[in-house]
């Protein structure tokens, strides 16, 4: 999503088949200032290549399913950690709210009242050709 001098990247629960592909063949389409992750089960997802891609400045993460197990959430929370990005898991903060303005953007956790402003960056991915490529 473009939103003004904002990117928006939703990976929903892509996994980490997905975001190598898309590191490998779409890098230059993929920075990002706000990544929201689903989860993809067991999958090994945000992947060190991946992230470096995106380049995010705020990550909204998706809650655990306490029924699902074999993710490492240590590693994954650390991979998120090394990108420097703000990181709103909603199992701790719940759902997070979005406004963007035309000279910032604002994330705010609703459960934890947490709250950050990005300024946009000094420059904007290059948009899309028309037909997607």
């Amino acid at each position: 999503i473009d939103t003004g001098p904002f990117r928006v990247l939703l990976m929903s629960d892509a996994g980490a088949e997905t975001e190598s592909h898309l590191a490998q063949h779409r890098a230059a389409e993929l920075r990002a200032d706000i990544l929201v992750l689903g989860r993809h089960g067991n999958d090994l997802f945000a992947t060190g290549e991946f992230l470096a891609a995106v380049q995010p400045r705020a990550v909204i993460l998706a809650a655990r399913d306490p029924f699902r197990h074999g993710l490492d959430e240590v590693s994954l929370r650390t991979r998120l950690a090394a990108t420097g990005a703000e990181v709103f898991a909603q199992d701790e903060c719940g759902a997070v709210i979005t406004t963007f303005r035309h000279d910032h953007a604002e994330l705010h956790g609703f459960i934890d009242d947490r709250r950050i402003s990005l300024t946009p960056r000094s420059t904007k991915p290059e948009p899309r050709d028309s037909n997607g490529d």
